[in-house]
């Protein structure tokens, strides 16, 4: 018997906090119109919950407490008002459902509390915005101002790994969080009394001219090991926070960070615990370092972004996130080791309230610990309260306290998917692992698949929003770490707890849990390799709604589908088959990828190069490898390339070689580049990159002939380096033309006019040898091209490689029309994915669909 009423004033007080957040922080309209629709929704969910058991046919009389079923119903009698969560009148629960208002009174009442957590969340949440950014940080920031702060550092730094933008890389930076208490702004001192996001370059120099004089010394201290609650200060250049709810603005440092305060004692201890721990773990693999780490104290800072990328597809990235799982876990060993020890309840409360709070401390009360640990807090009352049924009562009570304490968590996605997937818990699970076993290890499975279940269909429609996807891989993956989840999490605080007393004994609990965590990794990776990890689905708050009334419909409808599901164990076994096949298997000829007879892919790899001709079975030499290691990575594993012969760089900018690392993943022979070795600082990355796998680099020459098994490859530019006349980088490019299985391929990098010039002038009758079959349209299709250049190469196809709704206005119209005139069959990546090239005749599609194209010699055959 559930008593909804708090949960519909929860559900009042977030509608209304994100619809404030969204459209005071969100994209304009956008955000405001999103509000308007969390809002109605919000309202119209509230009225109708409770009354769906109603809408059925049965109807239970609250005077006498008798139920009326509805004919052909099968003679259930249960009540349908404890079906539907109504407490009945007898039981003392909701007044207004015994005054014969049936539906529409419970529908009023409810949509009143509704309102009433409305009312509650606009107050907050407006008074929220007006502190944060009704301030004069957010004012300076918007006038970029140069400033100096002095503040708390709260939690542990993060690194942030530069992106690609355009042609060039941004720098790595750490970010330090920073709740202000004295800014300095053009000589003058205010107090204020908010966070900041502090961004350092420490690889830069240590000022410039956006550095604030320094009116306080202090000891200088690496960003990077900032400890959460010392008190620093920090000069630089305010910028515009965007839409993030819980800062006031942005510093872009540009002095060094300079510790004036130590941390407290309790600070002091829990960072020496957390060092402990890192060092403890740096004798084993770096995965299970890290996810030990992760799921003990929230530490991910020593994750790889391929680990991180795989937990992400793999659905299991909660793990390593502090949530409610974890304090459970540490509220749950504490409970049962007071229990052993013959403790009363009280005690045995008051036992675990400390591990909690030593707990939180140790994994930093950051915005999610916080929530988790209310959350835990919430539970803890529950237990001394006592009482049945009140499981939803307790999460929106939890819910309540987190969004009146701290409103930006309103528009957290972790806020959202910890609360949804505990709701999913208590609805869902405690259903569905309550159906009758025969047998302990099928109870427990069955118990583990519900809880996995439950959760995973719960936070699917969040889960759509936010990425555009439904993971298929994540049950059955979290179904496999379940069993050495706990373990790894206990092994790893006791040993994070004793690495400071008793370094001996926290390297045995270390021991224990890194194979077990090693497991969690290895999972990870395979699922996330799985062809069908993920399925498509529309994105953001369109797809996310449609998931949810799919998955409502299906639960709604399940008095039809589950008797027939449940009564026929081989039909469930045949479906059950069917989703590991899809998951893990790669079925011949329904994927269609790689597509029979290909020799060149272009990989959708977004806003930059990643070519990759097909050299034998399972090998490929590839030309360029984009902006980022895990597209083109993606790219490869689809082709089943496991050997690189040759890795060509055609030059240095960040679009073409930042995805290199994704490339020597697999077996490299050799890397060839551009004589030009400009960026000087992605040519030294590169080099780092290739030392540390063993591979040589080497320059290409102008007319180098070279033949990598099927593949020959001759370097038709640069002649000579063209300086001064538009990017000297981009100029010298490697232009390649490739012959393999009888085709000719054309490679012009992101060349120029100047170049392109030079190019002509060079072959005045065409590419050596006559025209080519295809053509790699330089720069993405910038309108930076000699126009000639698509009637000399003669191409029967021409590929663009760009990135979707890119800032450059890439590919240009004029550019397009210009091929279509030279009768060139375009592919784009932005349009159609993936484009490959295979030999002999292709499909019967053509420009700018999905599908396939011909040309006299070879079709072109697209993936999104």
């Amino acid at each position: 018997m559930r008593d909804l009423r708090l949960v519909v004033v929860a559900l009042g007080l977030w509608s209304a906090e994100l619809a404030v957040l969204l459209a005071l922080l969100g994209n304009g309209a956008v955000g405001g119109s999103t509000a308007v629709v969390v809002i109605v929704g919000g309202l119209v969910v509230a009225a109708t919950g409770g009354g769906v058991a109603f809408a059925s046919g049965r109807v239970r009389s609250a005077a006498s407490g008798s139920d009326v079923v509805s004919a052909g119903s099968g003679g259930d009698v249960r009540s349908a008002a404890s079906r539907a969560g109504i407490p009945s009148a007898s039981s003392g629960g909701i007044p207004w459902a015994a005054s014969g208002g049936g539906v529409r009174s419970l529908a009023l009442a409810h949509a009143g509390l509704f309102v009433l957590g409305l009312g509650a969340g606009l107050v907050v949440a407006g008074l929220h915005v007006g502190a944060v950014r009704g301030g004069p940080l957010t004012a300076w920031a918007q006038q970029r101002a140069v400033v100096e702060l002095a503040g708390v550092v709260e939690g542990d730094p993060q690194r942030r790994t530069g992106v690609v933008s355009g042609t060039r890389r941004l720098p790595d930076v750490t970010v330090i969080r920073l709740r202000v208490q004295r800014a300095v702004v053009r000589g003058t001192s205010y107090d204020v009394d908010v966070l900041v996001s502090v961004r350092v370059n420490e690889s830069a120099a240590t000022t410039s001219g956006d550095a604030a004089p320094q009116s306080a010394t202090g000891e200088h201290v690496s960003a990077s090991t900032a400890v959460h609650g010392s008190t620093v200060t920090v000069s630089g250049r305010l910028a515009d926070p965007g839409r993030a709810p819980e800062v006031a603005a942005v510093l872009l440092a540009a002095g060094p960070v300079r510790q004036l305060q130590p941390p407290g004692s309790v600070d002091t201890a829990t960072a020496a615990l957390r060092d402990g721990l890192r060092t403890t773990l740096s004798a084993h693999p770096v995965d299970q370092a890290a996810l030990v780490a992760g799921l003990a104290v929230g530490d991910e800072t020593a994750q790889t972004a391929e680990l991180t990328a795989a937990m992400r597809t793999a659905g299991l990235s909660h793990l390593t996130a502090v949530s409610g799982g974890n304090t459970a876990m540490v509220v749950a060993a504490a409970l049962l080791l007071s229990r052993l020890l013959g403790a009363r309840r009280r005690t045995r409360v008051l036992v675990a309230a400390t591990a909690l709070a030593g707990f939180v401390a140790l994994v930093r009360p950051e915005p999610s610990v916080v929530r988790a640990a209310v959350m835990g807090a919430v539970v803890l009352v529950g237990l001394l309260v006592g009482g049945r049924g009140r499981e939803l009562s307790v999460l929106a009570a939890a819910v309540c306290l987190v969004l009146l304490s701290t409103p930006a968590l309103a528009a957290s996605w972790g806020f959202a998917l910890s609360a949804v997937a505990t709701a999913g818990l208590l609805v869902l699970a405690h259903r569905w692992r309550g159906l009758p076993q025969r047998h302990a290890i099928r109870d427990w499975l069955a118990t583990a698949a519900a809880v996995t279940l439950a959760a995973q269909l719960a936070t699917a429609p969040l889960v759509a929003a936010m990425s555009g996807g439904i993971s298929l891989a994540g049950v059955p993956a979290n179904l496999l770490v379940a069993p050495v989840v706990a373990p790894v999490t206990l092994l790893g605080l006791l040993a994070a707890v004793t690495s400071v007393v008793c370094p001996a004994v926290a390297g045995l609990f270390a021991a224990a849990a890194a194979p077990l965590a090693g497991w969690i990794a290895s999972v990870a990776h395979t699922a996330a390799a799985a062809p069908a990890a993920t399925v498509p689905w529309p994105g953001g708050a369109s797809g996310g709604v449609a998931l949810a009334l799919l998955l409502v419909a299906l639960l709604a409808s399940r008095r039809r589908w589950w008797p027939l599901v449940s009564g026929t164990p081989w039909l469930t076994a045949a479906l059950a088959a069917a989703v590991i096949a899809a998951v893990v298997l790669r079925p011949p000829g329904r994927s269609g990828w790689p597509p029979a007879g290909w020799v060149l892919v272009a990989c959708d790899v977004g806003q930059g190069d990643a070519l990759v001709i097909r050299s034998g079975v399972g090998e490929a030499v590839v030309v360029d490898a984009g902006p980022d290691p895990a597209a083109v990575d993606r790219c490869l594993g689809d082709l089943g390339v496991e050997r690189v012969n040759a890795l060509v760089l055609s030059h240095f900018h960040a679009d073409h070689v930042e995805g290199t690392p994704g490339v020597l993943r697999r077996d490299t022979g050799v890397i060839l580049t551009s004589p030009l070795a400009e960026p000087p600082e992605q040519a030294a990355r590169v080099q780092r990159w290739a030392g540390a796998a063993g591979v040589a680099m080497l320059s290409a020459e102008y007319g180098e002939v070279r033949t990598v098994a099927d593949v020959t490859m001759t370097v038709l530019g640069p002649r000579r380096l063209i300086r001064g006349e538009g990017s000297d980088a981009n100029n010298a490019s490697l232009v390649l033309l490739v012959e393999v299985r009888g085709l000719r391929l054309l490679l012009t990098g992101d060349i120029e006019p100047a170049a392109q010039r030079a190019l002509l002038a060079a072959y005045p009758d065409g590419p050596p040898g006559g025209r080519v079959d295809v053509l790699k349209v330089a720069h993405h299709g910038s309108a930076q091209q000699e126009p000639s250049i698509f009637g000399w190469a003669a191409a029967s196809i021409a590929l663009v490689s760009v990135g979707a709704d890119n800032d450059y206005g890439h590919p240009a119209p004029g550019v397009l029309a210009a091929l279509r005139q030279a009768s060139a069959l375009v592919g784009r990546t932005d349009e159609q994915g993936d484009l490959a090239v295979v030999a002999g005749d292709g499909g019967d599609g053509g420009d700018g669909g999905d599908g396939a194209g011909r040309s006299r010699s070879a079709g072109l055959v697209t993936r999104r």
